[in-house]
């Protein structure tokens, strides 16, 4: 994952286990977001409408 050099693509730099057995995992920071946050404002502005969906645009905003 550490040789992937792509703008699609986040980069790994690192990982390490934490002294609590966790994972630990080093990537390229997002200044724009990550997808949870995207969906979960989406959901909140039509949550009167359980029926929307996201456009093809839309999506394809977030992941170009």
């Amino acid at each position: 994952m550490a040789r992937m050099d792509s703008p699609y693509i986040v980069r790994y730099y690192d990982s390490f286990i934490s002294n609590q057995s966790r994972v630990n995992i080093v990537m390229e920071y997002c200044d724009q977001g990550d997808l949870h946050k995207f969906l979960k404002k989406w959901k909140d502005l039509t949550d009167e409408s359980k029926n929307n969906y996201l456009t093809e645009n839309s999506i394809w905003k977030f992941f170009i």
